[in-house]
């Protein structure tokens, strides 16, 4: 499938859901919580990737599974955060090297000053973790374990499963990202206007990105749970497929080769 055909049909499953809109408005605003924001907004994004490796074709998740969207949460605020430290060194050196030539700069009695070019410089190195994370993540939202996605053999094997499809979603990936770094640019540019408030950029133009980047986040994770279902999540080792007669989602029972009734799975419509 090649990335227009992964794009177009993420597109739909999110854009045909007439719910598309107040959801991304929730997300964004979520997203704007310091500190504990991102996470019910990772674990909802988990569950389009799994419903959407499942071949669950029902359009967004509900909200109201507000149990599920929180345990896919704290499986991927783990994985996030381990494989998040493969970001610190190199950032740590890339900071250290600005810091100096700073200092250089304006001299050794003045409090040095990040260069405007920083948040670009890091967004590189950070997009060698976010392309391998999401699988990552991927795989920790399909198992239902964290250990899943902090399997460095399962992310590789899953990769060379279908690697044109991976390098298709991963495009698509990296181009939203790029949109955020290109919409987020008046927030970083004006950091070094002191006559605007902060609490313009952090919450008015930060809710304006939200909301723009929450639908392309959706059709991202759908995307990503297209190309695990091309690769049949059923035969992932050890990994069940769910019950063929209604769109259920296995359990941890299910991963051991019992199958979980459909009846109490939380992903039934209401």
């Amino acid at each position: 499938m090649s990335n227009e055909g992964y794009f177009k049909r993420a597109s739909r499953t999110v854009f045909t859901d007439g719910t598309w809109w107040w959801k991304s408005l929730i997300a964004a605003a979520t997203g704007l919580v310091p500190v504990v924001g991102a996470f019910p907004v990772l674990g909802y994004q988990m569950i389009v990737m799994r419903e959407a490796a499942w071949g669950i074709d029902r359009g967004l998740p509900r909200l109201s599974d507000y149990r599920e969207i929180l345990k896919q949460a704290a499986n991927g605020f783990i994985v996030s955060l381990v494989w998040g430290i493969a970001l610190v060194v190199p950032t740590l050196i890339l900071v250290s090297v600005e810091t100096v030539m700073a200092v250089t700069h304006t001299g050794f009695g003045a409090a040095p000053t990040l260069p405007w070019w920083n948040t670009y410089a890091i967004w590189f190195p950070s997009m060698a973790l976010i392309v391998f994370s999401n699988i990552a993540i991927l795989r920790t939202a399909v198992y239902l374990k964290p250990s899943a996605g902090l399997s460095l053999a399962g992310v590789i094997a899953l990769i060379r499963r279908d690697p044109v499809g991976f390098r298709s979603v991963t495009l698509l990936a990296v181009g939203v990202q790029a949109i955020a770094l290109l919409l987020r640019a008046p927030i970083t540019l004006a950091r070094f206007i002191p006559q605007v408030p902060a609490s313009v950029l952090t919450y008015g133009w930060g809710l304006v990105v939200g909301a723009v980047l929450a639908p392309l986040s959706f059709v991202v994770a759908v995307a990503y749970g297209l190309w695990a279902q091309n690769t049949d999540p059923a035969s992932w080792p050890p990994l069940a497929a769910p019950s063929v007669a209604a769109p259920s989602v296995p359990r941890r029972d299910a991963m051991q080769g019992v199958q979980t009734p459909p009846s109490d799975s939380p992903f039934d419509d209401v």
